[in-house]
């Protein structure tokens, strides 16, 4: 089941598991991205780690969770190669098709994501609503919870550092 939320902080959604909009080269270029890393250190670590090495692509989802088991799993989902660039409806669409295999594969019965791709990644919600329908269409049982992203011009002006 998909539920549209249009208010509250994604980060503080009790999914077993967080969806991370992240670009392929380890830079936190947006708001939601720069509270991970501060709410997840070392997964930021990890991640850009990872990154770094050129171990982050398109269509490739990294988890990760405290080696404690304490909290959710941290799926970073890549949206975009490049933070300043545009997202493409293909890359959402490859990773939305990783990120089912990988809620199938842990077993995930509820997850939370931003609206992949849309405020700074330039993608319609319009455009990337259906493909997250599609994408887990045939998860009836996982509970998906799809964060709306708010003005795009808002998320502008809130993302400068």
């Amino acid at each position: 089941m998909i539920e549209i939320v249009t208010t509250g902080n994604l980060l503080d959604d009790d999914a077993q598991a967080l969806v991370n909009p992240v670009n392929t080269i380890g830079v936190v270029g947006s708001k939601l991205t720069r509270r991970f890393k501060r709410r997840f250190p070392q997964m930021y670590s990890d991640y850009r780690s990872r990154a770094r090495s050129g171990g982050i692509r398109i269509g490739e989802m990294l988890v990760w969770q405290d080696p404690s088991g304490a909290g959710p799993i941290i799926i970073n989902f890549p949206i975009k190669q490049h933070w300043i660039r545009d997202s493409h409806l293909s890359y959402i669409q490859s990773g939305l098709d990783a990120l089912t295999e990988t809620v199938e594969a842990l077993d995930i019965g509820s997850i939370a994501m931003p609206a992949l791709g849309c405020g700074l990644g330039g993608l319609a919600w319009n455009d990337v609503l259906p493909q997250i329908e599609r994408a887990f269409q045939g998860l009836p049982d996982v509970d998906v919870r799809v964060y709306h992203v708010r003005d795009h011009l808002q998320l502008m002006q809130e993302s400068h550092w």
